[in-house]
């Protein structure tokens, strides 16, 4: 596992987290790359670890067709979506920023309820 995952995984199995990019840029990002990391750098370092994640069987993630299917839909029906009971119109408009904040959410809560047993002493949970 690498520093980012587990620094990830460090910050979602706290009791609370800010999930925001911004959030994920000063409370994660920032101690192992950059402090000024920009939107679209946190997307893809948040991305990639959640690759290494969806590969580690031992994390009992879905399937990788079920996530990215979760992923995508995540901002307009389920738990995350923008909207509490889903997207009612293709007239609604979003910011860029509510779509990925969605799409965050999903991310983090997928990693917040993974299986960390076979990995807890190096969390250090």
């Amino acid at each position: 596992m690498n520093n980012t995952l587990n620094a990830l995984l460090r910050y979602t199995k706290q009791t609370e987290y800010d999930a925001s990019w911004q959030g994920l840029r000063d409370n994660v990002f920032a101690n192992l790359y950059h402090p000024k990391m920009q939107f679209g750098d946190v997307i893809k370092v948040l991305l990639k670890a959640y690759e290494e994640a969806v590969a580690e069987p031992r994390f009992e993630l879905p399937a990788s067709r079920t996530t990215l299917a979760e992923i995508v839909l995540a901002p307009v029906q389920g738990y995350h979506a923008i909207e509490w009971f889903g997207t009612q119109s293709l007239q609604t408009q979003y910011t860029v920023e509510q779509f990925y904040t969605s799409i965050i959410r999903k991310i983090l809560s997928d990693l917040r309820h993974t299986r960390v047993y076979w990995c807890k002493v190096e969390l250090t949970i």
